[in-house]
């Protein structure tokens, strides 16, 4: 499976927990680097396999990722 693959299914996985995902707890999971993550999300929203929006968590903006149903 490629990179973006993996991270997409990462996200599912978090969202199937109740949790809601992040670039850097996914890069975290995964072992990744925080800007690899964000290379593959921006292609996985570019091709409309996701959406993301930034919301600020103590003070400090995070990335968050929603995961389009099929």
């Amino acid at each position: 499976m490629e990179r973006a693959g993996k991270i997409k299914q990462k996200a599912e996985q978090i969202i199937k927990k109740g949790e809601k995902p992040s670039a850097k707890k996914i890069a975290e999971q995964l072992e990744y680097s925080v800007p690899d993550v964000h290379r593959c999300l921006n292609h996985l929203e570019k091709n409309k396999e996701i959406q993301t929006y930034r919301k600020k968590v103590f003070n400090t903006e995070h990335r968050m990722i929603s995961v389009k149903r099929q």
